[in-house]
């Protein structure tokens, strides 16, 4: 690793979006959906509106090519879909088992960048594959042991309870 630094961001990017999703749980708002994503895509706008004036003085918008805005109108598109269905998901199903369904992104992200970016796809990323998608079946899996009431509190079937949400 020639230089840390861009790793060290990303893996406080990633924290970042972590947080997210257990923020939205967490809020127990009655706000619909659509109305939640206005709110929070409105301030996240407003944040980057004011950032781009304040550190991207240089920058027009208004030289940008169709092209461009049409590639962020799709990327819009897919961010309000994506974030839509993961609101969806997370209200029906416990976080950890959402979190661990998000773990197939990087195999989506490898498998897109291949195809529409032509970056290079290596062998051993399928080995990668294959472990991430045997993961995820071993965490998602219901087995009867787990879903069995357990006889001692270490046992390696039993789930760790967290503390009841006080509101």
């Amino acid at each position: 690793m020639h230089n840390a630094f861009p790793y060290l961001v990303a893996f406080l990017a990633v924290t970042f979006y972590a947080c997210l999703p257990v923020i939205a749980k967490k809020m127990n708002a009655d706000i619909p959906p659509f109305a939640f994503i206005a709110l929070t895509m409105l301030g996240l706008s407003l944040c980057g509106f004011f950032s781009s004036i304040a550190f991207e003085k240089s920058f027009v918008f208004s030289e940008l090519q169709i092209d461009i805005y049409l590639w962020i109108l799709l990327f819009a598109i897919l961010n309000f879909f994506g974030f839509f269905l993961s609101l969806y998901a997370i209200s029906q199903i416990p976080l950890v088992k959402y979190q661990m369904i998000n773990m197939i992104l990087p195999v989506i992200t490898g498998i897109l960048a291949f195809l529409i970016l032509l970056e290079p796809f290596k062998a051993r990323y399928l080995i990668g594959i294959v472990f991430i998608a045997i993961g995820i079946f071993i965490a998602l899996s219901d087995s009867s042991a787990e879903t069995s009431k357990c006889a001692a509190p270490l046992q390696d079937n039993c789930d760790i309870v967290a503390p009841e949400n006080k509101k």
